[in-house]
């Protein structure tokens, strides 16, 4: 491990603890006032709460009895200074640019709520949100909630079958879909898989679709489609729809998320959860009233997934934030796409995956060199762990050494609860590990006994119970027939076997890790991604980390396959640096830098050496594609892969054989 403090640049991190302790022994103690003081300032409160928290195993509920409305939020934007600032910044690969101010958006958000609530969608009803990254999906979502239906975002990658399970599931009654949308120079027909997908979805009654290009002739199913367009020209410019005062605990929204079942899970959230997601930004990213003033957001991920909706359509307003918002491919048409809008934006927090850090790496410096980033503040990274080497070159090379580079660790089912809380204390970084649990969370590394893992000793990572913070989900979404009943509480049983029945007194997050002796926890991947090589345990994210401490070494992937003998060995796909060439020689560099890193029993069954790397547009590495295919498996559902010919890529490394 590899400890970079920032004790010798104030102007970075000073290096002060006394602050984090004391708001995180106060966060233990005194939970309710501590929060009760965030969701203060987080959100308007109708009604304040009666009671802060109640645990009926294994549901958790916060701020009982108290009503809101996140989507009041714009209301009071509305009579505020922010009326005229610009929410949102669009942009997308052919350069196409628009900017959405909050009055815009509140006077959209208020016009699609009056065009949903004239189709009879009503509290507590599903609608399916299908859409690619344009501002009419914010709208969508915010209007959905304005009016107390729950929005089930699908992400815009999935084909039929993936759009069709998910409406299916949650019983939705309206799917909010596009023609298509453009990516990587392409227009992908979305409206065409929408139609396949309804074919299985019998809940869903109406559809309405944004025109996103006016070349493309959708096919239209008459009283069942809707333009976008046209029932939004029936409602007036200046209608205002009263926000649904919602419990603290009803549920808004449900976030599928792949699972350890074999399919997806709905997790099902409520207002209360929007409290810890505005504690989050607030800690990670510094959030004051200063920075708030002058801050231009840009958070990369697509809305389809629970990052892109928390950390763009949500956290924009809750700060009144200016925000980018970009539809297209991170390297499309240019491998500086990202770089470039930093700039032309002037972004003060660029909040991305590892992936993309890697795939810049890959693509060398001077991609990032040409552009000037000094309006960077923090620079953030998300779901997946950050390796100490793409972190030192982030550091470098984006943020010319004088930008913070924080890791940020959290899940669908618990939002973030690990990372350096930046607005309480500026505690030093260590490159590779996301610091500390933040106040109110009690983590814990345990080995598979169930007993605290020793300091630097891999193990499973846990959360005590009950959680004394509103970071928790309600339920998996379940018992559809008896929704919207007083003490309907969804698929207990499941969240019970996959949660909280592992590891007795403690939330299990199928994700490992191991805690140093000053307190700092490092992830390292998840549970289900580990090799056993001749007896021993090892994470495919470590072997990966490992391969990257090689100078040629751009990005891995790692699988694991049957071996007879040992009973899994390792087989790598590496991306290269530029200038660096394929060859028997550099492959055996590599499996001698692995077995210096890792020990000799990580056996590198093969190299294979590739452009690039499956990822979704997420930026999460896809391994099951790799293992597939070594295996000769059938691949399962590519949708939702960023560039589909890795597949093909990987395919072609295989015939070849490899090293």
């Amino acid at each position: 491990m590899q400890n970079k403090s920032f004790s010798s640049k104030g102007y970075v991190f000073p290096g002060v603890w006394q602050k984090y302790t004391d708001a995180y022994v106060d966060s233990l103690r005194m939970p309710e006032e501590y929060f009760g003081e965030i969701a203060k300032q987080a959100l308007y409160w109708k009604k304040p709460w009666d009671k802060y928290f109640e645990y009926d195993p294994p549901i958790h509920r916060f701020f009982i009895g108290g009503l809101t409305n996140y989507s009041y939020l714009l209301d009071v934007h509305e009579k505020s200074w922010r009326k005229d600032k610009v929410a949102f910044y669009w942009e997308d690969e052919l350069g196409n640019t628009r900017a959405l101010s909050y009055h815009d958006l509140f006077r959209e958000v208020n016009r699609f709520a009056q065009v949903l609530k004239n189709l009879g969608v009503k509290k507590g009803d599903r609608v399916g949100i299908y859409m690619p990254m344009v501002p009419e999906a914010i709208v969508a979502i915010l209007a959905t909630h304005r009016i107390g239906a729950l929005h089930v975002i699908v992400f815009s990658g999935f084909g039929a079958e993936g759009l069709a399970s998910r409406l299916d599931d949650s019983k939705s009654k309206l799917l909010i879909t596009a023609d298509g949308t453009f990516r990587r120079g392409k227009f992908l027909e979305l409206k065409k898989i929408a139609d396949s997908a309804l074919e299985k979805a019998a809940s869903v009654e109406k559809a309405i679709v944004f025109k996103r290009w006016k070349e493309e002739k959708a096919n239209m199913k008459k009283d069942r489609d809707f333009w976008w367009h046209e029932l939004m020209a029936e409602v007036p410019s200046n209608v205002y729809v009263e926000p649904e005062w919602l419990e603290a605990n009803d549920p808004i929204y449900i976030m599928y998320t792949s699972g350890t079942a074999g399919k997806p899970k709905g997790i099902v959230d409520t207002s209360s959860k929007l409290v810890w997601l505005y504690a989050n930004m607030l800690w990670a990213f510094d959030l004051n009233k200063e920075n708030r003033k002058r801050e231009t957001w840009f958070f990369t991920g697509d809305i389809g997934w629970a990052g892109g909706m928390w950390f763009t359509v949500y956290t924009t307003p809750f700060f009144g934030l200016s925000s980018v918002f970009y539809e297209g491919a991170p390297d499309y048409p240019k491998p500086d796409k990202f770089w470039e809008l930093v700039e032309k934006y002037k972004a003060t927090v660029f909040y991305t995956s590892p992936t993309v850090f890697r795939l810049s790496m890959t693509y060398g410096d001077e991609w990032v060199k040409k552009h000037d980033l000094s309006s960077l503040r923090v620079i953030g990274s998300v779901g997946e762990p950050l390796n100490a080497e793409v972190w030192n070159w982030t550091f470098e090379v984006v943020g010319n050494e004088k930008v913070p580079v924080i890791d940020t660790y959290g899940q669908t089912e618990t939002m973030l609860t690990i990372l350096p809380p930046y607005s309480i204390d500026k505690i030093p970084l260590k490159p590779g590990s996301a610091t500390l649990q933040v106040p109110g969370i009690e983590a814990a590394v345990l080995n598979e006994y169930g007993q605290p893992a020793k300091t630097d000793e891999k193990g499973l990572l846990v959360y005590k119970i009950p959680f004394k913070v509103p970071s928790i989900f309600l339920t998996v979404w379940g018992d559809v027939e008896r929704f919207g009943e007083k003490n309907w509480s969804g698929d207990n049983e499941f969240v019970n076997s996959i949660y909280y029945d592992v590891f007795r007194g403690y939330f299990y997050t199928s994700d490992t890790a191991m805690k140093d002796k000053d307190g700092y926890f490092w992830l390292l991947g998840r549970a289900d991604d580990t090799l056993k090589i001749a007896g021993h345990r090892i994470g495919t994210a470590e072997i990966e980390n490992a391969f990257l401490f090689h100078s040629a070494v751009g990005a891995a992937m790692v699988v694991g396959k049957p071996d007879v003998l040992r009973g899994e060995s390792a087989v790598s796909f590496i991306v290269l640096k530029p200038g660096n060439n394929p060859s028997i020689e550099l492959a055996e560099e590599l499996r001698r830098t692995v077995r210096k890193a890792l020990g000799a029993f990580v056996v590198i069954e093969k190299v294979y050496f590739v452009k690039r790397i499956p990822t979704n547009r997420s930026g999460k590495v896809v391994r099951r594609i790799g293992r597939a295919l070594v295996g000769g498996m059938p691949l399962g559902d590519t949708s939702t892969l960023d560039d589909p010919t890795t597949i093909h890529e990987l395919r072609n490394a295989i015939e070849d054989s490899g090293y």
